[in-house]
């Protein structure tokens, strides 16, 4: 029996949205190297008591720096610096931010560079964490930037959305929502105290999507705007390119092998500890990838490349259970049971 050979199907190039976060990708970086400037969402917030506890340090450090600008005749920088240390005894947010602001400014007639650098650095610090406050992620100024981010990234995804062909009605009415989620789970994230702990946005991304599932569940509406690997495939673009450029300036062509090398290691261990595990060989690469690199984005881009047909992992729901099943190459495989289908449950597709 004689297998024709088939032929490359380029409508994958627009139809598909492996390809398609690629051309949105490159259209963000293009917009933005032709000179576009926009001032992104401030997110990073401190409640008064957290930056109570950080007083008492920065005393230390605002007295060490004083005595430091003293040493070398930096009256302008010992001046601002006594003043700042004014603001800290008080534990008046509105003035320390505003002390750090003068001692900030103060730097730029510092003849020494090392002490200037240092003040510098402490000022930004001390500035940061006492303007950072609620009020401010809320305030018109800041939400009007979200509204244009929103504005931006729904007119980008929708023209790839209309591009391959899919439902474009209801992705406009759900991409508000899906955004609002994301923007909250962003302002959460942003408390410093709560990233302190390594609760980062991702996780409450993950904690406002079960909520809604799990309650009034994932509206058809709402479906066709919840383009999970669609939205995560445009960011690993921008990442990408973000890492390339920032990564050879600072570190060099060395710095590069290194992360190769570090990457290559955390890869085989994560891949030799999975096969351990009794795991497959897509799977275990699937674990390693997004251990060795950057999480669920790269686990998502490692799928798509092993997998050839696209599905969604988790592939399959268990009533009453739950099994994790991957369609590589047209075979199924059984990656993790808990409680799995036994005697004639019935196994339906992931909602």
């Amino acid at each position: 029996m004689v297998v024709k050979k088939q032929g490359i199907d380029w409508t994958t190039l627009w139809k598909k949205d492996d390809w398609m976060s690629v051309w949105i990708g490159f259209l963000i970086i293009i917009i933005f190297m032709a000179g576009a400037v926009f001032k992104l969402p401030g997110w990073k917030w401190m409640t008064d008591g957290a930056l109570s506890e950080k007083i008492s340090g920065y005393s230390k450090k605002v007295d060490a720096l004083t005595k430091d600008a003293e040493a070398k005749g930096e009256e302008g920088l010992k001046a601002g610096a006594a003043a700042l240390k004014t603001a800290l005894d008080a534990k008046d947010r509105k003035a320390i931010g505003e002390a750090a602001g003068k001692l900030e400014k103060a730097v730029k007639e510092v003849k020494d560079k090392d002490l200037g650098k240092k003040a510098e650095k402490l000022a930004k610090d001390i500035k940061g964490d006492a303007t950072n406050t609620l009020g401010k992620v809320l305030s018109g100024e800041n939400l009007l930037r979200m509204l244009y981010m929103l504005i931006g990234f729904w007119i980008l995804a929708l023209i790839g959305i209309l591009i391959m062909g899919m439902p474009a009605g209801k992705f406009t009415a759900g991409f508000p929502f899906v955004f609002i989620l994301s923007v909250i789970a962003a302002i959460i994230g942003g408390n410093s105290t709560i990233s302190y702990w390594g609760l980062e946005v991702v996780f409450w991304a993950l904690i406002l999507g079960l909520l809604v599932s799990n309650t009034i569940g994932l509206p058809g509406w709402l479906k066709e705007a919840v383009k999970t690997e669609y939205f995560i495939k445009i960011g690993l673009v921008l990442l990408g390119a973000e890492i390339l450029f920032t990564t050879i300036v600072k570190v060099g062509a060395y710095g590069m092998v290194q992360s190769i090398i570090v990457i290559a290691l955390v890869f085989y261990f994560c891949f030799w500890v999975a096969k351990k595990l009794g795991l497959d060989d897509e799977f275990a690469s699937i674990l390693g990838t997004a251990v060795s690199i950057c999480g669920v984005s790269a686990a998502i881009a490692a799928r798509v490349t092993l997998c050839h047909s696209h599905v969604d992992f988790p592939t399959y729901y268990c009533k009453g259970s739950w099994d994790v099943t991957s369609r590589c190459r047209g075979m199924d495989r059984w990656h993790h049971r808990y409680n799995g289908c036994r005697g004639g449950s019935r196994c339906d597709r992931w909602p």
